[in-house]
C-alpha cells in the first residue's frame, strides 16, 4: 500500500472489538509442529474465518484471519496452497491487505485455530 497524504485515508493505529462472526470455513490441515503452546495439537486446524469489526474511531470493517498451516515438504493431507497465512482488514471503504508469506525461521505472520471443545 503506498501511504498518502489524502485526509480521507485512514493512518496511524487503534483497537477493535469483534462484534459478528461472518463466517467460518474449516480446511484440511496437517498440524506441522508438535507444539504451538496454545492448546491441544489434536484441536489445531486450518481455516478461514470473516469477522464484523468495529474500530475505536467509529467505523466499521471486516478481519479476515487465514490459517494455511505449512508443512514442509507439503501434504496431501494439508490446506491447499491457493490458501494464504495471515490477515487482512479492512475499515469503511479502505482495504489493508497488503500480506507478507511467513519466512522460514521468523516468527511472525502465522495463525493457528484452536477449537475448545467442552
Amino acid at each position: 500500500m503506498t501511504p498518502t497524504s489524502d485526509p480521507r485515508c485512514f493512518m496511524g493505529s487503534g483497537t477493535y472489538r469483534v462484534v459478528e462472526l461472518l463466517s467460518w470455513t474449516p480446511a484440511a490441515s496437517a498440524f506441522p509442529l508438535r507444539q504451538d503452546n496454545i492448546g491441544e495439537i489434536e484441536d489445531a486446524t486450518a481455516g478461514l474465518v470473516k469477522l464484523r469489526v468495529a474500530y475505536d474511531n467509529g467505523t466499521r470493517g471486516v478481519l479476515t484471519v487465514s490459517c494455511h498451516l505449512n508443512t514442509t515438504p507439503p501434504s496431501p493431507t494439508g490446506a491447499p496452497d491457493c490458501m494464504f497465512e495471515g490477515i487482512t482488514a479492512s475499515m469503511a471503504w479502505e482495504d489493508f491487505s497488503n500480506r507478507e508469506a511467513p519466512r522460514a525461521g521468523v516468527d511472525e505472520n502465522r495463525t493457528v485455530f484452536h477449537f475448545v471443545h467442552k
